[in-house]
């Protein structure tokens, strides 16, 4: 009966009410973390009624952003996790999609489609994201004809303090283009049909070049591979270069076990079962900010990865993700690179400049510099919005580690200025950063994302005083540049 549904609503809610307390919310890196009250809601009923509230919200995913960017911002602001709506709603075979809540993991829906021989079309290099976090930030993988994820969104649904919003390219475009990529200052996406396509193996090879050799080649790679991603290793001549293409012969082919003789012979012993990323933390532990330690680790991996090189055949979904290592500092960049037919060349002048900038600097910069690439998206908020045809992006992230034992506040004081010294090559090649790793302090890079999405946020800002005038959903990255 309609009383009986309304008691057991109200039941439920006086439950989340009495559950509710200040928890700490710590991303994965443990670089951020945030005291807050956090709701989990089970049901889209609860969800609103969380939201008639009137209270101010954050939605928090899986906590594995860089910067912490679904963390709540200020005492008075609370934390929604949808741990509990991660159900795999179905699976449409005949427009090739699947229909998911919000919370569900990435991890999730890859082993559901797995089951059905289907997959979906690219995902980063880990898959523990919440569905909904990992597209609202534009998360990306590599391959230049390959959107940002937010792209295989095909409709979806939010609710918003002014009611629930269904939304597709078909139903409400323009707004569907803006809330497909808006880090969850809209309201709460509660589900989400996503593309899929149908599983596969590939094809990868694993080479080192010098940088010019891999310069010499670029354009002929992005034209030709599927999946192109670099990983240049400062202060060493040095280029890994990764690609992967569908394969029709599925006979698997595995590689060797990784050979570490570099890694042991500078470290000085053997490290019983440790891979190529325990190695490296290992001798990252002490020293982490001396640069004339860092460039004999440096030497080491590029030894490593020399007499690492290969082929592998196997499923998609173990060659696109890979081993990032454990806790890091992270900034990525995203950079318009031209057309395939028409290309720029900003994203070799970028690394050029970058790796420039690195030995006059003399800065400890360890291994990785990763370089991917993505076609245009059509979210109007992606780092990578185009709407040029054959446009792609470039995608520069680098990185300093934590290892367990190593001095965090000098590896983080380190990183800020080797993510500073960055900031006149971001301006000189209108590079923005991912949304998931955007320093929220730091006003000279707001501005020039102020400038970079301007149009964009002219029409953010129409919908976000229609559907959320109150900023009952509020993000200080984004308040500020619609403020702007």
């Amino acid at each position: 009966s309609l009383g009986g549904a309304a008691a057991a609503g109200a039941a439920w809610w006086a439950m989340a009410k009495e559950t509710e307390a200040k928890e700490w919310l710590i991303n994965y890196s443990e670089t951020y973390k945030r005291e807050a009250e956090v709701i989990r809601p089970g049901s889209v009923e609860a969800v609103e009624a969380v939201i008639r509230e009137g209270g101010k919200l954050r939605v928090v995913g899986s906590g594995l952003s860089p910067n912490g960017a679904g963390f709540p911002e200020g005492d008075n602001v609370s934390a929604m996790s949808l741990v509990h709506m991660d159900d795999i709603v179905e699976f449409k075979p005949e427009t090739q999609t699947v229909v998911v809540q919000a919370g569900c993991t990435v991890r999730k829906i890859m082993e559901y489609l797995s089951e059905r021989n289907m997959t979906l079309e690219n995902f980063s290099s880990i898959m523990d994201q919440e569905i909904a976090g990992w597209t609202q930030v534009a998360a990306h993988g590599t391959g230049v004809r390959i959107p940002t994820v937010d792209d295989m969104i095909v409709s979806m649904t939010i609710q918003t303090p002014k009611g629930e919003v269904k939304l597709s390219q078909k139903d409400n475009p323009v707004l569907f283009s803006v809330a497909k990529v808006c880090c969850g200052t809209l309201g709460v996406v509660t589900e989400l049909e996503l593309k899929c396509s149908p599983k596969s193996y590939l094809r990868e090879v694993v080479s080192v070049e010098t940088r010019a050799a891999a310069a010499s080649k670029h354009m002929e790679r992005l034209r030709t591979h599927q999946h192109l991603k670099y990983m240049y290793i400062p202060t060493e001549d040095t280029v890994v270069v990764v690609t992967a293409d569908p394969t029709h012969d599925a006979t698997l082919i595995s590689p060797p076990p990784p050979k570490v003789g570099p890694f042991q012979e500078l470290l000085g012993r053997c490290l019983p079962n440790a891979s190529f990323s325990g190695y490296r933390d290992e001798l990252l532990k002490t020293n982490t900010c001396d640069a004339s330690h860092i460039k004999k680790v440096n030497k080491a991996e590029s030894a490593y990865w020399a007499v690492n090189q290969g082929v592998r055949v196997a499923d998609s979904t173990e060659v696109l993700g890979f081993d990032c290592g454990g806790h890091q500092w992270v900034y990525e960049v995203c950079i318009p690179s031209g057309t395939i037919d028409s290309p720029n060349g900003n994203d070799l002048r970028y690394l050029d400049s970058l790796l420039d900038v690195i030995q006059a600097r003399d800065i400890p910069a360890p291994s990785p510099i990763e370089v991917r690439y993505t076609s245009g998206s059509s979210s109007l908020l992606s780092p990578a919005y185009s709407t040029t045809k054959g446009e792609y992006f470039t995608w520069v992230g680098i990185i300093m580690y934590l290892p367990p034992g190593s001095d965090r506040a000098a590896i983080t004081a380190a990183f800020q200025a080797y993510r500073d010294s960055t900031s006149p090559l971001q301006t000189q090649y209108n590079a923005v950063p991912h949304w998931a790793k955007v320093d929220p302090a730091d006003r000279e890079t707001l501005e020039r994302m102020q400038r970079y999405y301007r149009p964009s946020l002219e029409i953010y800002k129409q919908f976000k005083e229609q559907l959320d005038p109150a900023n009952q959903f509020p993000w200080s990255v984004l308040d500020t540049l619609r403020e702007g």
